[in-house]
C-alpha cells in the first residue's frame, strides 16, 4: 500500500518528488522504487481516480465497460511511494521546492514532473455548454465515453462530423478511432450518412507511410476529409459547427452528430514557474529526458518534448530511462539512458481491425512485429482490446513486460492492400 502523507502532516523533503499521479508519474515512480528501494519519493496528485484513458474508446465503440477503465488512485500508487494528495502550485527550480495549493512547501533533491496537458474546450466558442447534448460528444472526457457510445448506436443517418484540433494532443489516434469505428457501423447498417473529418493540420498522420494508409481508409469509406480546418464555435441549438479554413475562410458545417477532440495544451504549472519554452512544454533533451536549463529537473510523458506523440507506448518506453538517468544524476555520474523517440498508436479501423502505429523521433517507423506495418490487422484490434489494458494496470506498479520494441529500420516495405 502507498504511504499516503496527510494533508498537514508527514515529511517535507524528498529525494525524488515526482509531479503527477497520471501513468507517466506512476509507472516512473515505480521503476525508481524498484531501481534503489531505500529513496524517498512521493507522487503529488490531487484526483483521487485513476483514469485508462486509451480506454474511452473502447468503452464508446461498445468493447469494454466503462468502470473496468478506472480504478482508485489508492491503489494506483506503487508501494513504498508517498502520495501527497495536494495540488502543486509553483516550482521554484532553484531552490529545489514545490508550492503546494495548501501552502505547505516541499523540498527535493530531483524533481520529475509529470504533468501531463490539459484539455482546452473553451478555446472553441459555445462547446463545453452544449457538450453531451444536442448530439454533441467526445471521447476526451471520461463521462462522455457512454454517452459516444449511445449517440453512435442510435444514429439514424444523417450528417456525421468529426473534429480533430492542432497536434500535440493525448492519443491523436483516438480522434480516427472513433471516426472509423463509426462509419464501419454506419455502413454494417446501411445508414445513409454524410461523414466529415475536419483536422487543423496538413495530414491524418506525421508519418508518411501511416498518413497514406489512413487517407485510404478514409476514402473507402466515403469519408470527406477537410484538412487544415480549425473548429472556430459550435451552436448545439441549431445543430451548426462553424471552421476557418487556411485560407482564413468561414464555413458553417450543419451536423445531427459531432464528436470534438478538444484543442490541448500544457499545465499552466510549467509556464508560470518558468520552466516552459515558447509554447509552454517542459523542454527536455529529447534522449535523456533531463531538462535543458534545470539540471536537477526531470521531464516525463504528455507535459514535455521528449516526443511529438503523446501516447502511452512513448511513456512506456520512457520510464525506465528516466528512472535510470535520474539516479544517475543524483549519483553525479554521467547520464547512461536514452530514448530513442518510441511511441506507438493502435487506430481502429473498422471494429475487427486495428492499425499500429509504432514510430520514432523524425517520423521513422519502429515496427515491433512482422509483417507489413502500415496494413491495419485483427491481431491488433486484440491486442487493443485484452492485452493493452492489463499491461497498463500492471506498468503503474513497475511491471514493464516485455519490451516488444524491437526496431526494424531497413526492412524493405511492399505495397499495401488496405481493406479497413
Amino acid at each position: 500500500m502507498p504511504n499516503l502523507t496527510a494533508a498537514a502532516a508527514g515529511p517535507s523533503s524528498f529525494d525524488v518528488l515526482v509531479i503527477g499521479g497520471g501513468v507517466a508519474g506512476t509507472t516512473a515512480a515505480a521503476c525508481l522504487r524498484d531501481l534503489r528501494p531505500r529513496l524517498s519519493i512521493a507522487i503529488v496528485e490531487p484526483e483521487t481516480v485513476h483514469h485508462y484513458r486509451p480506454g474511452w474508446t473502447l468503452v464508446a465503440t461498445g468493447q469494454a465497460a466503462a468502470p473496468a477503465m478506472q480504478r482508485p488512485r489508492e491503489q494506483c500508487i506503487p508501494s513504498g511511494v508517498a502520495w501527497i494528495r495536494a495540488g502543486a502550485d509553483r516550482i521554484d527550480a532553484e531552490a529545489r521546492c514545490l508550492s503546494l495549493a495548501d501552502g505547505r512547501v516541499l523540498r527535493y533533491r530531483k524533481l520529475l514532473v509529470a504533468t501531463g496537458l490539459v484539455s482546452r474546450w473553451d478555446q472553441v466558442d459555445g462547446l463545453a455548454a452544449t457538450l453531451g447534448r444536442n448530439g454533441v460528444t467526445s471521447i476526451y472526457r471520461a463521462d462522455l465515453a457512454e454517452v459516444t457510445r449511445t449517440l453512435v448506436a442510435d444514429f439514424k443517418g444523417g450528417r456525421a462530423v468529426f473534429v480533430r484540433p492542432q497536434l500535440p494532443i493525448q492519443c491523436a489516434g483516438s480522434a480516427q478511432s472513433i471516426l472509423y469505428a463509426a462509419a464501419d457501423l454506419f455502413r454494417r447498417r446501411g445508414l445513409a450518412t454524410a461523414l466529415s473529418f475536419h483536422v487543423d493540420g496538413p495530414a491524418l498522420h506525421s508519418v508518411v507511410h501511416y498518413d497514406r494508409t489512413l487517407a485510404e481508409v478514409a476514402r473507402q469509406y466515403g469519408i470527406d476529409l477537410q484538412l487544415g480546418s480549425r473548429l472556430l464555435a459550435v451552436d448545439g441549438d441549431r445543430r451548426t459547427a462553424r471552421f476557418q479554413r487556411l485560407d482564413g475562410t468561414l464555413v458553417e458545417q450543419p451536423f445531427d452528430l459531432l464528436h470534438v477532440a478538444p484543442p490541448q495544451g500544457p499545465t499552466p504549472l510549467i509556464v508560470t514557474s518558468g520552466l516552459g519554452d515558447a509554447d509552454g512544454w517542459l523542454p527536455v533533451d529529447r534522449s535523456t529526458l533531463r531538462h535543458l536549463r534545470h539540471p536537477d529537473v526531470f521531464g516525463i510523458g504528455d507535459c514535455c518534448t521528449a516526443s511529438g506523440s503523446k501516447t502511452v507506448a512513448a511513456i512506456r518506453a520512457q520510464a525506465p530511462v528516466v528512472a535510470r538517468n535520474l539516479l544517475a544524476a543524483i549519483d553525479e555520474l554521467d547520464l547512461p539512458a536514452r530514448y530513442d523517440g518510441y511511441s506507438a498508436c493502435p487506430i481502429l479501423t473498422s471494429r475487427e481491425r486495428v492499425l499500429l502505429a509504432e514510430f520514432g523521433h523524425n517520423g521513422q517507423m519502429l515496427p515491433s512485429f512482422g509483417g507489413d506495418p502500415r496494413l491495419p490487422r485483427r491481431r491488433y484490434a486484440l491486442l487493443k482490446r485484452h492485452l493493452l489494458p492489463r499491461l497498463y494496470w500492471r506498468m503503474l506498479d513497475g511491471h514493464l513486460g516485455i519490451d516488444w520494441h524491437a526496431p526494424l529500420r531497413n526492412r524493405r516495405l511492399p505495397t499495401p492492400v488496405i481493406t479497413p
